[in-house]
């Protein structure tokens, strides 16, 4: 995530503008940094919606609000490591920190815990008469025109998980 300052809250916020920022994020949680942007906590959606089951007893901020003891990984951490973590721990994000806990970015989860795409039917739209691509497609349809010496259908294929 390269713009992390959509979901970045100060500790002092209130419960409204926690929910303003989940909300707007699109992406379920927010962090709670420090003005120096180091990692105090993370909010979750399932934060706020066990703060709204406690009624009057409801934390009013974000530091009330928060988990203190996120997890997290180091921003040099690989692509592999981090997916595994997230897969392991059954979580969907994982701030990234630099020195003193700064937040530099955030992991996403590829697959989200929970779905699975093993029943998935995938179909490729594969038609048209290729009029734009000229003499390319007189004798070969386009699904089968070679690009780097292997046919276009076969690198679309060849992008789908199994």
């Amino acid at each position: 995530m390269k713009d992390l300052s959509s979901i970045l809250i100060a500790p002092d916020a209130d419960f409204r503008e926690v929910l303003r920022v989940i909300d707007g994020s699109a992406l379920g949680f927010v962090l709670v940094v420090d003005p120096n942007r180091r990692l105090l906590g993370t909010i979750t959606d399932g934060d706020v919606r066990r703060a709204l089951m406690q009624a009057d007893a409801a934390p009013q901020d974000a530091q009330g609000l928060m988990n203190p003891n996120p997890l997290f990984l180091t921003q040099d951490t690989s692509y592999e490591e981090r997916q595994t973590f997230l897969t392991k721990h059954k979580i969907t994000f994982v701030p990234l920190l630099g020195k003193d806990r700064i937040v530099l970015s955030v992991a996403a989860s590829a697959h989200l815990p929970g779905n699975s795409f093993d029943d998935v039917a995938v179909v490729v739209m594969a038609g048209g008469l290729g009029s734009r691509l000229g003499n390319l497609t007189k004798q070969t349809p386009k699904p089968l025109l070679q690009i780097d010496g292997e046919p276009i259908l076969t690198k679309i294929v060849k992008r789908f998980r199994y």
